[in-house]
Protein backbone atom coordinates (compact mmCIF):
# COMPACT_ATOMS: atom_id res chain seq x y z
CA UNK A 1 0.00 0.00 0.00
CA UNK A 2 1.28 3.46 -0.82
CA UNK A 3 1.22 5.85 2.15
CA UNK A 4 2.03 9.53 1.87
CA UNK A 5 2.98 12.25 5.21
CA UNK A 6 3.55 15.30 5.42
CA UNK A 7 4.19 17.21 8.23
CA UNK A 8 5.33 20.59 9.82
CA UNK A 9 7.67 21.02 12.93
CA UNK A 10 9.94 23.88 14.24
CA UNK A 11 13.77 22.80 14.37
CA UNK A 12 15.59 23.37 17.70
CA UNK A 13 13.95 27.29 17.33
CA UNK A 14 16.24 27.33 14.58
CA UNK A 15 14.10 27.22 11.53
CA UNK A 16 10.90 25.47 10.21
CA UNK A 17 11.00 22.94 7.49
CA UNK A 18 8.54 21.35 5.42
CA UNK A 19 8.74 17.11 5.32
CA UNK A 20 7.74 15.14 3.50
CA UNK A 21 7.79 10.84 2.93
CA UNK A 22 6.65 8.91 -0.14
CA UNK A 23 6.75 5.26 0.41
CA UNK A 24 5.27 2.46 -2.19
CA UNK A 25 5.11 -1.17 -2.58
CA UNK A 26 3.57 -1.49 -5.60
CA UNK A 27 0.55 -3.74 -4.11
CA UNK A 28 -1.88 -0.91 -5.19
CA UNK A 29 -1.58 -1.04 -8.51
CA UNK A 30 -2.90 -3.31 -11.66
CA UNK A 31 -0.43 -4.79 -13.55
CA UNK A 32 0.98 -2.82 -16.20
CA UNK A 33 1.86 0.62 -17.20
CA UNK A 34 2.62 2.89 -13.84
CA UNK A 35 2.74 5.90 -15.41
CA UNK A 36 -1.29 5.85 -16.23
CA UNK A 37 -2.23 4.65 -12.77
CA UNK A 38 0.17 6.44 -10.15
CA UNK A 39 0.52 10.28 -9.43
CA UNK A 40 4.62 9.50 -7.96
CA UNK A 41 5.68 7.97 -10.75
CA UNK A 42 5.85 9.84 -14.22
CA UNK A 43 7.29 8.96 -17.63
CA UNK A 44 10.23 11.64 -18.83
CA UNK A 45 8.99 13.62 -20.39
CA UNK A 46 5.28 13.52 -19.32
CA UNK A 47 3.98 15.26 -21.94
CA UNK A 48 5.57 12.97 -24.41
CA UNK A 49 3.38 9.41 -22.98
CA UNK A 50 6.11 7.46 -23.37
CA UNK A 51 6.97 4.81 -20.78
CA UNK A 52 7.40 1.01 -20.65
CA UNK A 53 7.97 1.11 -16.64
CA UNK A 54 5.35 -1.12 -15.65
CA UNK A 55 3.82 -3.04 -12.57
CA UNK A 56 4.96 -7.15 -12.57
CA UNK A 57 4.16 -10.17 -10.26
CA UNK A 58 7.31 -11.91 -11.73
CA UNK A 59 9.06 -10.71 -8.88
CA UNK A 60 9.24 -9.19 -5.17
CA UNK A 61 10.56 -8.74 -2.17
CA UNK A 62 7.48 -8.12 -0.37
CA UNK A 63 3.79 -9.17 -1.38
CA UNK A 64 3.52 -10.15 -5.20
CA UNK A 65 4.07 -6.91 -6.91
CA UNK A 66 7.53 -4.70 -7.94
CA UNK A 67 8.19 -2.38 -10.24
CA UNK A 68 9.66 -3.23 -13.84
CA UNK A 69 11.88 -1.30 -15.25
CA UNK A 70 12.81 -2.63 -18.62
CA UNK A 71 13.47 -2.21 -22.82
CA UNK A 72 10.77 -5.06 -24.14
CA UNK A 73 7.85 -2.65 -24.22
CA UNK A 74 6.47 -1.17 -27.38
CA UNK A 75 8.65 2.00 -26.37
CA UNK A 76 11.52 -0.08 -26.42
CA UNK A 77 13.00 1.64 -22.74
CA UNK A 78 11.77 2.53 -19.22
CA UNK A 79 12.72 5.97 -18.35
CA UNK A 80 10.55 7.28 -15.05
CA UNK A 81 10.71 9.34 -11.84
CA UNK A 82 9.38 10.86 -8.73
CA UNK A 83 9.55 14.06 -7.29
CA UNK A 84 10.13 14.65 -3.83
CA UNK A 85 9.44 18.50 -4.09
CA UNK A 86 12.33 21.16 -3.91
CA UNK A 87 14.66 20.13 -0.95
CA UNK A 88 17.43 22.91 0.21
CA UNK A 89 17.85 21.67 3.94
CA UNK A 90 17.64 18.62 6.26
CA UNK A 91 18.94 15.18 5.74
CA UNK A 92 16.63 12.72 3.82
CA UNK A 93 16.86 9.24 2.79
CA UNK A 94 16.42 7.41 -0.21
CA UNK A 95 16.32 3.56 -0.31
CA UNK A 96 15.05 0.72 -1.73
CA UNK A 97 15.24 -3.30 -2.61
CA UNK A 98 16.06 -3.86 -6.52
CA UNK A 99 16.58 -7.29 -8.04
CA UNK A 100 18.93 -7.85 -11.10
CA UNK A 101 18.49 -10.89 -13.32
CA UNK A 102 21.92 -12.29 -14.64
CA UNK A 103 22.70 -10.21 -18.28
CA UNK A 104 20.59 -7.58 -17.07
CA UNK A 105 20.92 -3.97 -15.13
CA UNK A 106 19.68 -0.34 -15.44
CA UNK A 107 20.87 2.88 -14.24
CA UNK A 108 19.31 5.08 -10.87
CA UNK A 109 20.30 8.67 -10.61
CA UNK A 110 19.49 11.21 -7.83
CA UNK A 111 18.67 14.46 -9.22
CA UNK A 112 19.10 18.27 -7.68
CA UNK A 113 17.31 20.06 -10.06
CA UNK A 114 14.19 18.12 -12.43
CA UNK A 115 13.12 19.60 -15.75
CA UNK A 116 9.92 17.89 -16.61
CA UNK A 117 10.18 18.30 -20.33
CA UNK A 118 14.32 18.00 -20.95
CA UNK A 119 17.05 16.04 -19.12
CA UNK A 120 19.38 17.94 -20.46
CA UNK A 121 18.13 20.99 -18.73
CA UNK A 122 17.75 18.79 -15.80
CA UNK A 123 20.76 18.85 -13.17
CA UNK A 124 22.13 15.24 -11.77
CA UNK A 125 24.37 14.94 -9.04
CA UNK A 126 24.84 11.19 -8.75
CA UNK A 127 24.42 8.08 -11.04
CA UNK A 128 24.50 4.28 -10.21
CA UNK A 129 24.88 1.75 -13.20
CA UNK A 130 23.73 -1.60 -12.04
CA UNK A 131 25.68 -4.43 -14.38
CA UNK A 132 24.19 -8.19 -14.47
CA UNK A 133 26.90 -9.05 -16.46
CA UNK A 134 29.98 -8.43 -14.34
CA UNK A 135 27.89 -8.12 -10.81
CA UNK A 136 29.57 -4.84 -10.59
CA UNK A 137 27.90 -1.30 -9.42
CA UNK A 138 29.31 1.59 -10.70
CA UNK A 139 29.01 5.17 -8.52
CA UNK A 140 29.62 8.41 -11.12
CA UNK A 141 29.46 11.86 -9.58
CA UNK A 142 28.08 13.78 -12.64
CA UNK A 143 29.76 17.41 -13.65
CA UNK A 144 27.84 19.36 -16.34
CA UNK A 145 28.10 16.25 -19.08
CA UNK A 146 30.68 14.78 -17.77
CA UNK A 147 30.34 11.78 -15.15
CA UNK A 148 33.35 10.68 -12.87
CA UNK A 149 33.93 7.15 -11.68
CA UNK A 150 33.96 7.73 -7.88
CA UNK A 151 33.69 3.78 -6.65
CA UNK A 152 32.41 0.68 -7.40
CA UNK A 153 30.85 -2.28 -5.84
CA UNK A 154 29.81 -5.85 -5.66
CA UNK A 155 26.03 -7.00 -5.69
CA UNK A 156 24.64 -10.43 -6.27
CA UNK A 157 22.52 -10.92 -9.59
CA UNK A 158 18.66 -12.63 -9.11
CA UNK A 159 18.87 -11.76 -5.56
CA UNK A 160 17.37 -9.03 -3.67
CA UNK A 161 19.43 -6.22 -2.12
CA UNK A 162 18.69 -3.39 -0.79
CA UNK A 163 20.17 0.04 -1.62
CA UNK A 164 20.01 3.25 0.89
CA UNK A 165 20.91 6.80 -0.48
CA UNK A 166 21.52 9.81 2.70
CA UNK A 167 21.67 13.00 1.88
CA UNK A 168 22.55 16.21 4.25
CA UNK A 169 21.92 18.96 2.63
CA UNK A 170 23.03 20.73 5.93
CA UNK A 171 26.40 19.41 6.10
CA UNK A 172 26.54 18.81 2.26
CA UNK A 173 27.23 15.30 2.15
CA UNK A 174 26.06 12.25 0.31
CA UNK A 175 26.36 8.32 1.53
CA UNK A 176 25.79 5.40 -0.05
CA UNK A 177 24.56 1.77 1.54
CA UNK A 178 24.39 -1.32 0.00
CA UNK A 179 22.01 -3.67 2.39
CA UNK A 180 23.04 -1.10 5.69
CA UNK A 181 26.52 -1.47 4.59
CA UNK A 182 28.76 1.66 3.62
CA UNK A 183 30.44 1.38 0.26
CA UNK A 184 30.85 5.39 -0.48
CA UNK A 185 30.47 8.66 1.14
CA UNK A 186 31.15 12.19 -0.48
CA UNK A 187 30.52 15.75 -0.68
CA UNK A 188 27.00 16.39 -1.78
CA UNK A 189 27.11 18.41 -4.65
CA UNK A 190 25.41 18.32 -8.11
CA UNK A 191 28.60 20.42 -10.70
CA UNK A 192 25.86 23.12 -10.92
CA UNK A 193 26.72 25.89 -8.35
CA UNK A 194 22.70 27.40 -8.67
CA UNK A 195 21.56 23.73 -7.84
CA UNK A 196 24.35 22.67 -5.72
CA UNK A 197 22.15 22.17 -2.18
CA UNK A 198 18.96 21.22 -3.67
CA UNK A 199 17.56 17.50 -3.68
CA UNK A 200 14.73 17.11 -6.07
CA UNK A 201 13.83 14.34 -7.72
CA UNK A 202 15.01 10.45 -8.83
CA UNK A 203 15.01 8.94 -12.05
CA UNK A 204 14.99 4.99 -13.28
CA UNK A 205 16.20 4.07 -16.37
CA UNK A 206 16.07 1.04 -18.71
CA UNK A 207 18.19 2.26 -21.51
CA UNK A 208 21.93 1.07 -21.05
CA UNK A 209 22.61 -1.33 -23.96
CA UNK A 210 25.72 0.39 -24.94
CA UNK A 211 27.19 -0.49 -21.29
CA UNK A 212 26.86 -4.49 -22.27
CA UNK A 213 23.77 -5.83 -20.05
CA UNK A 214 20.42 -6.17 -21.51
CA UNK A 215 17.65 -3.05 -19.52
CA UNK A 216 15.91 -5.35 -17.25
CA UNK A 217 15.87 -4.85 -13.38
CA UNK A 218 12.89 -5.18 -10.44
CA UNK A 219 11.98 -2.18 -7.82
CA UNK A 220 10.31 -2.93 -4.19
CA UNK A 221 9.62 -0.92 -1.25
CA UNK A 222 10.52 2.37 -2.31
CA UNK A 223 10.71 4.98 -0.04
CA UNK A 224 11.65 8.57 0.32
CA UNK A 225 11.35 10.19 3.77
CA UNK A 226 13.53 12.04 6.30
CA UNK A 227 16.65 10.25 7.49
CA UNK A 228 19.26 10.55 10.40
CA UNK A 229 22.84 11.60 9.90
CA UNK A 230 25.67 9.79 12.16
CA UNK A 231 26.92 12.87 14.11
CA UNK A 232 29.94 13.82 16.28
CA UNK A 233 32.07 12.37 13.85
CA UNK A 234 35.03 14.37 13.47
CA UNK A 235 38.85 14.00 11.75
CA UNK A 236 41.71 13.05 14.16
CA UNK A 237 44.14 15.60 12.37
CA UNK A 238 45.39 16.64 16.45
CA UNK A 239 45.54 12.87 17.12
CA UNK A 240 46.19 10.65 14.52
CA UNK A 241 46.36 10.68 10.73
CA UNK A 242 45.85 7.83 8.64
CA UNK A 243 45.90 6.86 5.02
CA UNK A 244 44.76 6.13 2.17
CA UNK A 245 40.99 6.47 2.83
CA UNK A 246 39.52 4.66 1.29
CA UNK A 247 41.42 1.87 1.76
CA UNK A 248 41.63 -2.28 0.66
CA UNK A 249 42.18 -3.07 3.85
CA UNK A 250 45.82 -2.16 4.77
CA UNK A 251 46.34 1.68 6.46
CA UNK A 252 49.03 3.37 7.53
CA UNK A 253 48.48 5.57 11.26
CA UNK A 254 50.64 8.02 12.43
CA UNK A 255 50.25 8.05 16.01
CA UNK A 256 51.43 11.57 16.72
CA UNK A 257 51.13 11.01 21.19
CA UNK A 258 53.82 10.14 23.27
CA UNK A 259 51.81 7.93 24.92
CA UNK A 260 49.81 4.53 24.44
CA UNK A 261 46.20 4.71 23.24
CA UNK A 262 44.00 2.23 22.33
CA UNK A 263 42.50 2.48 18.53
CA UNK A 264 38.97 0.43 18.67
CA UNK A 265 36.85 0.32 15.08
CA UNK A 266 33.15 0.10 14.55
CA UNK A 267 30.69 -0.83 12.27
CA UNK A 268 27.97 1.34 11.40
CA UNK A 269 25.66 -1.11 13.94
CA UNK A 270 27.91 0.18 16.67
CA UNK A 271 29.36 -3.41 17.29
CA UNK A 272 33.37 -3.30 17.50
CA UNK A 273 35.17 -5.26 14.83
CA UNK A 274 38.89 -4.85 15.91
CA UNK A 275 41.14 -2.94 18.60
CA UNK A 276 44.68 -2.09 18.16
CA UNK A 277 47.30 -0.75 20.78
CA UNK A 278 49.26 2.47 20.01
CA UNK A 279 52.05 2.48 22.38
CA UNK A 280 54.44 4.72 20.86
CA UNK A 281 54.72 7.98 18.61
CA UNK A 282 55.09 6.51 15.30
CA UNK A 283 54.20 5.09 11.92
CA UNK A 284 51.90 1.83 12.42
CA UNK A 285 51.19 -0.34 9.30
CA UNK A 286 47.61 -2.30 9.99
CA UNK A 287 46.03 -4.66 7.60
CA UNK A 288 42.71 -4.51 8.59
CA UNK A 289 40.35 -8.00 8.04
CA UNK A 290 37.51 -6.18 7.39
CA UNK A 291 34.58 -6.71 4.65
CA UNK A 292 33.93 -3.93 2.21
CA UNK A 293 31.76 -0.93 4.30
CA UNK A 294 31.81 1.89 5.68
CA UNK A 295 33.48 1.91 9.61
CA UNK A 296 34.31 4.31 12.32
CA UNK A 297 37.87 4.83 14.03
CA UNK A 298 37.49 5.92 17.79
CA UNK A 299 40.72 7.57 19.77
CA UNK A 300 39.44 8.58 23.31
CA UNK A 301 36.12 10.31 22.56
CA UNK A 302 36.90 11.62 18.86
CA UNK A 303 35.97 9.48 15.82
CA UNK A 304 36.50 9.28 11.81
CA UNK A 305 34.83 7.39 9.25
CA UNK A 306 36.63 4.86 7.18
CA UNK A 307 35.71 3.40 3.88
CA UNK A 308 36.84 0.04 3.08
CA UNK A 309 36.49 -1.55 -0.34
Amino acid sequence: MRNFLSLLFVCATFYVIAQSSNCDDFESYNLGRIDTQSVDWNSWPPSLGIEDTEVSDAQSTSGSQSMYIHGYGPNGFSDVFTEFGFKTSGVWEISHSFYVPANGGGRLALIAYYDPNSAASSVFTYMINLNGNTGKGKLYAVSGSSNILKDQFDFTTGQWQSLQMIVNLDLKRVRFELDSIGVYEDDWKSGDGIFQNNLEAYNLWSKNEALGFTPEMYIDDFCFQAGSWSSGIEELDEIIHFYPNPSNGSIRINHMKPFAEELFIFDLRGVQVGSYLLSEEKTYKLNLSLAKGLYVLRLGDTSSRLIIR
